[in-house]
């Protein structure tokens, strides 16, 4: 008994370096505990093509557009995750909460957590509101908390499993929404701590691509009109 509590004093000594199986986060998964490792190096170690050091450029929103990103009031967090974006990378990000505006937007924020789909008429108003993006043709960023090892962390960020979302007693997904496949394109999963740049990173990806697949739509229609 003696011997694996001191195995286990030895394990758990230092804070354990969560791993993940999405690329993106092994990499810094890699680079934690490369610094464990060489914990007196001078320097910060990091890998080679490591995405949280990759930052897009996100110019302005596409020709016909006056926002790149719609954040519906009634998705809770979801403007403040584009502002985390566009703070802790130093980028600019046009943002609307005005419904009006909805068709004047690159693309439109669905930030899936616990309480996306489980807060009554919110959650009520939001599918309504991405049913319209739908409807208009306006292109859906997916972006979902995923939990860690941490619950305070999970609670604190409101992360849940993706399969929540289809089998809550609280609320799920509404089926219209699934009929018409909002679930089609995979969400970008959303960790915290060390993580957490990386997270953001995609999203901004997300952002610029949605961008220039708007200008590219628009130099289309240009040259079908020449």
């Amino acid at each position: 008994a003696r011997e694996a509590q001191e195995l286990y004093d030895a394990l758990f000594k230092t804070e354990p370096i969560e791993w993940a199986r999405i690329g993106s986060f092994q990499d810094v998964s890699m680079r934690l505990i490369a610094n464990h490792i060489v914990q007196k190096a001078s320097s910060e170690t990091f890998l080679q093509g490591e995405l949280s050091r990759n930052v897009p450029i996100i110019g302005l929103p596409s020709a016909l557009n006056a926002f790149h990103v719609f954040c519906s009031e009634a998705n809770e967090g979801a403007a403040a995750l584009v502002q985390e974006v566009s703070q802790t990378l130093s980028l600019k990000i046009s943002m609307t909460a005005d419904l009006e505006q909805l068709p004047s937007c690159d693309g439109m924020l669905v930030y899936l957590t616990a309480r996306t789909w489980t807060s009554g008429h919110h959650s009520a108003e939001f599918a309504d509101h991405v049913k319209l993006a739908m409807k208009g043709s306006v292109p859906l960023l997916l972006a979902h908390e995923m939990p860690s090892i941490d619950p305070e962390d999970n609670a604190r960020r409101h992360a849940v499993n993706f399969p929540a979302f289809f089998s809550c007693v609280e609320g799920t997904t509404p089926r219209e929404l699934l009929s018409k496949g909002i679930y089609d394109q995979i969400a970008i999963a959303l960790k915290d701590g060390p993580w957490r740049r990386a997270s953001l990173v995609l999203v901004a990806h997300a952002i610029a691509l949605q961008s220039q697949a708007g200008e590219s739509s628009v130099n289309a229609m240009t040259e079908i009109m020449i």
